[in-house]
């Protein structure tokens, strides 16, 4: 699925799709199999929807964390997480 999903975009978009976001995807740390499917689809960077602020130091670039938004948030939230998402995280 990694694959034939990547290879469908790179047909459409004429791009290289090198950047994955696992839909509603929990940390894969832990996760071996999931490593190795993105890793041999050619992923480079994978983002997860573990809402939260990106520890820096040792980043994983397979388990990237994302601040989650959702269609249901108001102006004000929205402005909110941008701001100061350590606030709503």
């Amino acid at each position: 699925e990694f694959a034939g999903s990547r290879a469908d975009l790179e047909s459409a978009l004429g791009e290289p799709i090198t950047a994955i976001a696992y839909p509603d995807g929990p940390s894969i740390v832990g996760e071996p199999a999931i490593r190795a499917a993105a890793e041999a689809a050619g992923y480079r960077l994978g983002f997860t929807y573990g809402t939260g602020l990106q520890p820096l130091g040792d980043i994983d670039p397979l388990d990237i964390h994302r601040l989650a938004v959702e269609h249901k948030f108001d102006d004000a939230r929205f402005c909110t997480l941008l701001a100061a998402p350590w606030l709503l995280s």
